[in-house]
């Protein structure tokens, strides 16, 4: 019997059916939704049927819809943008006055880059809900260098996958001004997509997510305003060929200051600008990129700067995560990075390169120091190796550097000498090697020493430069200076020992008298190399020279005899 009633049930829900979807068409549809084209005019609204065609890759000329439009029936719908329908160089509107949309996917497409638009402005102040991908293979025209698509109302980010695809072509460039919710986000197809935001809280603040990509698009990030803190949750990861852009949109001072709060993830040396991390700074002076969040390094990552005018400044006053790799630059445009006042990142080990100048002021692990990198400051580093073509300048106009274990220079070392006194970290640099059984080699070492400021040390001030406390005799000399060496800076003299100090084992320079022959093997720093400043300064050359003339001449005069008497 029950089963009778179930069959007869099951039947008449199936005859049912078609008049459901007669009376509730919408209900029927709610599960597929429908994709709809934009053919409004500039600002026209969403919530209006004969803006939008029903389909894909449609004309919206004759346009017969009067029915549908997002979300009318329900639906989570698939937005189709054609730049094919805007015309010329234009910026077209679509005003969307729905609350809380939700949407499949959204489209940007058609375009062919001379005559067609330039892009679309989502406008309006209304949430929509993005459920599936977004993609934008529009090719906006060249007419408006400033050509891309727009995105205002907040992009809720809420697929039940993980992640999400933003599909953006190369020729294409999209402006998110304000993403939220955890789903990740995966940016592809070469071209830029763009989370600036408005003014200077940025469009990542209430996201939580990771926005990654790897094969060569751009995740861009800009701060328009002339100053201020860009705040998110979110992790931004690059790698592969693409790249992280953060501009300074609007700076037009002298210098402008950035807050970047958010975890950033770098491996990859980018596309096109050789570069994971490019910084922008367009009409500024000086831009400074302050990190605050933690930065992760997973390669050897190269960074680039691009302001008009003057430096980059890269501060990290959150952790940074060298794991082993090292940063670099792009351009001879130096850019800086500080570790700031007390900062402690002694697990971190930093490896600095080319065109980097590393400022350390806190404490960090065991640091190397490669071609073309610079470490300075006042900090402490937890050993130090400083390779061939790396300097080392010690302190911080001036200061004192301090090594905890081991320190080997096979590059330059480079400290300042500026005050009248001969105290150490107040009138002039030094390094303090610190840890008791450490050690230091300057066998492969250069010595470069700088006196600034029109200063001329007087005769007998002596200058410890290098504090060695590890108990043990320093292994090596610098290039050309043997233990008592005489060089020549300016017009001041030095005498170089590797036995001075308390301790009898630092580096010690002693100012003497301008008469004192140099007798480094090498050129010094800052002693001529003319053959007639070595025959100046080494009185033994021309005794040598005049021996080996006589000698000549004797041997000629032998020669010349002996050829007479055998012609007879």
């Amino acid at each position: 019997m029950i089963r009778r009633l179930k069959q007869a049930l099951f039947a008449f829900v199936l005859a049912l059916a078609p008049v459901l979807t007669i009376l509730f068409p919408g209900v029927a549809h709610a599960a597929t939704g429908q994709t709809l084209t934009w053919c409004g005019a500039d600002s026209a609204p969403f919530a209006t049927a004969s803006n939008w065609a029903v389909g894909n890759d449609v004309s919206c000329s004759g346009n017969t819809n009067t029915t549908a439009y997002p979300g009318s029936d329900g639906s989570s719908d698939t937005l189709v943008f054609d730049l094919s329908n805007v015309p010329s160089d234009s910026l077209y509107s679509a005003y969307d006055n729905i609350i809380s949309l939700t949407v499949s996917s959204i489209e940007f497409t058609g375009g062919n880059g001379s005559t067609d638009g330039f892009g679309y402005d989502i406008s309006g102040n209304s949430l929509i809900t993005l459920t599936g991908s977004f993609t934008d293979n529009s090719i906006p025209s060249s007419g408006i260098a400033a050509g891309g698509n727009i995105i205002n109302p907040t992009i809720n980010i809420s697929g039940s996958g993980s992640p999400l695809i933003f599909n953006i072509s190369t020729d294409s460039n999209t402006t998110f001004v304000s993403i939220d919710g955890s789903t990740d986000i995966t940016v592809q197809g070469g071209g830029t997509a763009d989370f600036s935001g408005t003014g200077v809280a940025g469009g990542l603040t209430n996201y939580t997510g990771t926005i990654s990509s790897s094969d060569g698009s751009m995740i861009q990030i800009a701060n328009d305003l002339a100053s201020g803190t860009y705040t998110s949750s979110g992790t931004v990861a690059v790698s592969g060929t693409s790249i992280l852009d953060l501009v300074g949109g609007s700076c037009k001072i002298s210098s402008c200051t950035y807050n970047y709060n958010f975890p950033i993830s770098l491996s990859g040396n980018g596309n096109g600008k050789d570069s994971a991390l490019n910084l922008d700074g367009y009409q500024s002076t000086n831009i400074i990129n302050n990190f605050t969040g933690t930065v992760t390094l997973n390669s050897n990552v190269t960074v680039s700067d691009e302001p008009t005018n003057g430096d980059t400044t890269v501060e990290f006053s959150g952790p940074i995560n060298f794991n082993g790799h090292s940063f670099s630059a792009a351009g001879q445009n130096i850019v800086s990075i500080n570790t700031l006042n007390d900062a402690n990142y002694s697990s971190e080990n930093p490896v600095i390169g080319q065109y980097i100048t590393y400022t350390n002021d806190g404490t960090v692990g065991s640091t190397t120091v490669n071609n073309g990198g610079t470490y300075k400051g006042a900090g402490t580093s937890n050993g130090l190796t400083v390779n061939s073509g790396g300097t080392l300048a010690p302190g911080d106009a001036p200061a004192c550097t301090r090594v905890n274990g081991n320190f080997t220079l096979n590059g330059t070392y480079s400290p300042e000498i500026q005050s009248p006194g001969t105290t150490p970290c107040t009138d002039y640099d030094q390094t303090i090697v610190s840890q008791n059984n450490g050690s230091i080699n300057l066998s492969g070492g250069t010595l470069n020493v700088n006196l600034l400021n029109g200063f001329n040390p007087s005769v007998g001030q002596n200058f410890d430069i290098i504090n060695n406390e590890t108990g043990y005799a320093i292994t090596g000399t610098f290039n050309g200076l043997a233990e008592g060496a005489v060089f020549q800076v300016g017009t001041t003299k030095f005498q170089i020992t590797y036995k001075g100090g308390s301790s009898g084992h630092d580096v010690v320079l002693t100012v003497v008298s301008p008469n004192t022959p140099v007798t480094s093997g090498t050129k010094a720093p800052g002693t001529p190399d003319t053959g007639f400043a070595l025959a100046k300064f080494n009185n033994i050359l021309p005794v040598l020279g005049a021996i080996m003339i006589a000698g000549g001449l004797l041997i000629i005069s032998i020669r010349v005899k002996y050829f007479r008497i055998t012609k007879r």
